[in-house]
């Protein structure tokens, strides 16, 4: 039985087409008046993030209360800036904008909070530059739930395997694969030849 042709392509966001600053985490510590505890302050963060990244509550209600615990003088919105902390991958965008002019339907499919997420779609441009935008927050299921995929798929109205999903975590191409999705590990530090040697295995070339 012939195999449909890749119709989609999808996107993880952190690490395939854009990479947080590397000064983001220096700059989490630096929120927490105590260095001794700059640690636990960032994990404590991240786990409060979690939840919020499945849509389960609101990010700024639970940093503000990381804040208040760890008695940090810093105000919410001070803190919500060190999610700007990004660099987009100028030459993944740019293979992401000539699949789109080659009629190709491309994604962004990531685990985002509802802050970060509108941040890289208003003032990154990510709206204008993908054809959908998949957040976790959105879906009510973060990867690698198989129900964040279903979700895509759905959406997206194809069989899962005219889809191809591009990620940097393994788990996460796993997930993929388990519902049918055609699914590479790849990473922005492989660079723009790597992308297209691996897009034109897949049956996507170049031109």
């Amino acid at each position: 039985m012939r195999m449909n042709r890749i119709q989609a392509v999808l996107f993880d966001a952190d690490g395939v087409v854009q990479r947080s600053a590397p000064a983001w985490r220096d700059a989490l510590a630096a929120l927490c008046p105590d260095p001794a505890s700059a640690e636990a302050f960032c994990n404590a963060v991240l786990a409060a993030e979690r939840p919020c990244l499945a849509g389960v509550g609101d990010f700024r209600c639970a940093l503000a209360e990381v804040l208040e615990t760890f008695g940090c003088a810093s105000d919410v919105e001070e803190a919500l800036r060190v999610w700007t902390l990004i660099d987009p991958v100028d030459d993944v965008l740019a293979a992401v904008r000539r699949l789109r002019a080659r009629g190709l339907i491309t994604a962004l499919a990531t685990n985002q909070q509802s802050y970060r997420a509108a941040y890289m779609s208003e003032r990154l441009g990510y709206r204008s530059a993908f054809d959908h935008l998949f957040y976790s927050c959105d879906l009510g299921e973060a990867k690698p739930s198989a129900g964040f995929f279903r979700s895509v798929l759905t959406r997206l109205a194809l069989p899962p395997s005219a889809v191809l999903f591009l990620d940097d975590h393994p788990d996460n191409v796993a997930a993929a694969r388990q519902v049918g999705i055609c699914a590479e590990q790849f990473h922005a530090d492989q660079g723009a030849g790597a992308l297209w040697s691996l897009l034109a295995a897949r049956g996507v070339p170049p031109d």
